[in-house]
């Protein structure tokens, strides 16, 4: 599990940089804060589970104002995912082990993805295989009319929103 401590001077290095590899999970927090020693377990089982494949940095936002107040952060525990040096999902407040997953999914390539990057036709076909299954399960929709993958996606999202 990676799991770090962040702090103002090393928040570009161990986030920013570091979410061009990975995407990076940030817990913004504080000791007083009960919703957040609530969620930091959640997040830590959802980082573990992804074994190397998500980052969580913990920002102590007493330790750390000047970091806070740059994302703008009003309330706490609010939780930040970066990719490619940007903030790409976001969530406030403590959030139960389904809905923090539904977000650790949204950052992850899915096995469709790892197959669409091998490239050759065979893993290609499996991805295209996995992805219409996966489309079928989720879409209630009439086999004549298609399936809007970016509905599902964006209801995905919404469903994980607080």
């Amino acid at each position: 599990m990676t799991v770090i401590d962040v702090a103002e001077a090393d928040f570009e290095r161990e986030v920013i940089a570091r979410s061009h590899e990975v995407p990076v999970v940030v817990d913004f927090w504080a000791e007083w804060c009960a919703p957040c020693r609530a969620l930091g377990p959640v997040l830590e089982q959802a980082t573990a589970k992804r074994e190397g494949k998500v980052v969580l940095a913990k920002v102590d936002t007493d330790a750390n104002p000047g970091i806070s107040q740059t994302f703008g952060i009003q309330g706490i525990p609010a939780v930040k995912a970066f990719k490619d040096g940007m903030v790409v999902e976001e969530f406030v407040g403590a959030q139960g082990p389904a809905m923090v997953e539904r977000f650790f999914d949204l950052l992850v390539p899915t096995e469709a993805d790892l197959l669409v990057e091998q490239g050759d036709e065979a893993a290609l076909r499996q991805a295209s295989s996995r992805l219409l299954n996966w489309s079928s399960a989720r879409c209630s929709a009439p086999l004549s009319r298609p399936c809007d993958s970016s509905a599902l996606r964006k209801a995905s999202r919404s469903a994980a929103s607080p």
